[in-house]
């Protein structure tokens, strides 16, 4: 039985009868059930995470003009950052990023080999990432006080590393996550 029929099956059952009635569900499967999800039978708005619309944020590439943009200031600071990347980093960097929700701060996006990164509620230009082949990128850093606080080319180098740490980082998918600890559990649990 595959696991996410099995899950798929589950949910209904334990949205509608309780835990108890988890062990009754394995095995009654439709054919169509058997070949891959229905996501229909989900319910609870799950499928809007599993529509095509919401995955093609992942996917989408933005761009300058998808978000409200100040330009970098004349009041700046260049320094080079020592780092390299793989090419799937700078894949998911060449994608940038376009926020989805108010705790999303960075808007950015890529022009040929210039990062440029935003902050996402005012659209101030912070960072300017000329990416170059020998992995010493330039950097230009926004030095206006009105704009950005930091004066500390030390300091901008520790933030913007944890920046593209997080920005490079492999998507999460918290519905599988939940769906292979859930069956995880029940498996402990003698359920399945």
């Amino acid at each position: 039985m595959k696991p996410v029929a099995f899950f798929t099956e589950m949910m209904v059952f334990f949205d509608h009868n309780g835990m108890e009635n988890v062990t009754q569900s394995a095995g009654r499967q439709t054919e169509k059930e058997k070949e891959g999800w229905d996501i229909s039978r989900l319910g609870s708005g799950l499928e809007k995470y599993m529509t095509e619309d919401n995955n093609k944020n992942r996917t989408s590439v933005a761009h300058r003009d998808d978000w409200k943009t100040e330009p970098m200031p004349e009041q700046h600071e260049t320094f080079v950052l020592d780092r390299p990347f793989s090419d799937e980093e700078m894949e998911v960097l060449r994608r940038g990023n376009i926020p989805q929700a108010m705790e999303d701060k960075w808007f950015w996006y890529m022009e040929k080999s210039t990062l440029w990164a935003h902050r996402s509620w005012t659209g101030y230009c912070i960072y300017r990432i000329d990416f170059k082949e020998d992995n010493n990128h330039v950097v230009m850093v926004n030095r206006n006080p009105e704009q950005y606080t930091c004066t500390s080319i030390e300091e901008d180098i520790g933030s913007l590393n944890r920046l593209l740490d997080w920005w490079v980082r492999p998507p999460y998918d918290h519905y599988n996550e939940w769906l292979s600890e859930t069956y995880d559990t029940l498996k402990k649990a003698g359920k399945v």
